[in-house]
């Protein structure tokens, strides 16, 4: 094969750059392209709203765990990757709020996490809770600003 001459190759969805004797994936410009479209339409990027890429059954499945679980009380959201329409596969953000305090949560959030997982036929389940006695992070606010009520 011939020494390649070119220093930068674009396509679309990306360009590969010769950086230091090795060839490196940029992609960054589309990812700023993605957010300024979608912020020029007046919607958060990547997703319309209360969409998301679940199922009924999912859904249902979902919402019979956690009740089952917390009682009737608790408000699920999906977030992250899943309410990306144009996404393929991608684990299951879950953000669980309850209005009482949790006792052990992180027990509460890996059982949460291993049922649904196991009605999911293994898909990759994360939950994140949050109750009055938890402290709130930046994390918390993005999926109950963002999150799709399931």
């Amino acid at each position: 094969m011939g020494v390649l001459k070119l220093e930068e190759r674009r396509y679309a969805a990306g360009s590969w750059k010769l950086e230091a004797g090795s060839w490196k994936y940029d992609a960054s410009h589309l990812e700023e392209k993605r957010h300024t479209t979608a912020r020029s339409l007046g919607r958060a990027p990547c997703r319309e709203p209360n969409t998301m890429r679940l199922t009924d059954t999912q859904r249902q499945i979902i919402q019979h765990i956690v009740s089952n679980e917390l009682g009737p009380g608790a408000t699920v959201r999906l977030f992250g990757s899943r309410l990306d329409d144009t996404a393929r596969g991608g684990d299951i953000d879950l953000f669980v709020e309850l209005n009482e305090p949790v006792e052990h949560p992180a027990q509460l959030a890996a059982r949460l996490s291993v049922r649904i997982m196991r009605a999911m036929h293994g898909r990759k389940v994360d939950v994140l809770l949050s109750a009055p006695n938890l402290s709130e992070q930046a994390i918390h606010r993005l999926a109950r600003e963002q999150g799709a009520l399931i």
